[in-house]
């Protein structure tokens, strides 16, 4: 299932500009925002806005079709209560994701620096070359048959929701 009408919560408190292909969600019901958040994000809020969203090769979802969207919506204190009991225990993946994506930065900063260098000539690679009969590698891994795309779009239709049960 792609993923369609992604969920982000805005706390700030001033006034904010925003681009048009952006919905913005005022419920007219008490609700805690991290809440609604984390509500539209989950598994069968996703298949709602799935099947509701128009488009062949990029879906979209507009707001007639997100207004159609069922969100079970607890007590105030309840959605305070989930959202903070989502926030915890999600919160050291979140933080590992963020430290990944923060090294994946790097990296390929400093590979763009390295591909500038050896270009401009600041750093010598001749060294680096092959040694003689090396070539046999090249046909060795064009001899290795790709992973059928079959295997990884099952892979994919399998998944299921955490917790769905509950």
């Amino acid at each position: 299932m792609s993923e369609i009408g992604k969920s982000v919560v805005n706390l700030i408190e001033e006034e904010v500009c925003c681009r048009g292909y952006l919905i913005i969600l005022r419920p007219r019901i008490v609700a805690h925002s991290p809440f609604l958040g984390y509500a539209s994000d989950a598994w069968h809020a996703r298949c709602q806005k799935a099947r509701l969203g128009r488009g062949t090769t990029v879906k979209h979802i507009y707001g007639d079709q997100l207004k159609k969207v069922c969100i079970a919506v607890p007590p105030k204190d309840e959605q305070v209560a989930i959202a903070e009991h989502i926030r915890q225990a999600t919160s050291e993946a979140t933080s590992l994701i963020d430290r990944a994506q923060r090294e994946i930065d790097l990296i390929r900063e400093y590979r763009t620096r390295l591909i500038f260098d050896v270009v401009t000539g600041k750093v010598d690679v001749r060294h680096l070359a092959p040694p003689p009969g090396g070539e046999d590698l090249e046909e060795r891994a064009e001899a290795v048959e790709p992973l059928e795309e079959d295997i990884a779009a099952d892979m994919m239709d399998d998944e299921e929701p955490a917790n769905d049960a509950e």
